[in-house]
């Protein structure tokens, strides 16, 4: 089956100045699966993803990513939080609900620093603070 889901992407840009400033967009993926609930996995799936291909917003040092809404094939809207209680889950790891019960997860600047580290292979104490 075919769902559609919607991400809200709060993130940081640059003009080329070395300066962020916030910045706010949204953006559709179409996911296939199974059921409604393997499509609310595979949409936390690729908010992880988004969450990390995006600069943090330099007001809030996290880049943060909203399942706006999901639809299935037919276009009914796909209810999040009763999806996840169905199969009797509160939850997703790594996802908070916000006031619209609507999951979202956030990035934040110190995790974005640890995985260049981390990819670009740097020794643990070849930096200093100083």
């Amino acid at each position: 089956m075919n769902y559609r889901a919607t991400f809200g992407i709060d993130y940081g840009v640059s003009y080329g100045l070395d300066i962020k400033f916030p910045d706010y967009q949204e953006t559709e993926k179409i996911l296939i699966a199974d059921n409604d609930f393997k499509a609310l996995l595979m949409s936390a799936g690729q908010a992880l993803k988004l969450s990390r291909e995006y600069p943090n917003n330099p007001k809030t040092n996290f880049t943060t990513i909203t399942i706006i809404e999901m639809h299935n094939e037919k276009n009914h809207l796909i209810n999040q939080k009763e999806i996840l209680k169905k199969w009797g889950y509160a939850n997703i790891e790594k996802f908070k609900w916000d006031e619209k019960n609507r999951l979202f997860t956030g990035y934040s600047k110190l995790e974005s620093l640890a995985k260049i580290i981390i990819e670009k292979g740097i020794k643990k104490y070849a930096f200093s603070l100083n």
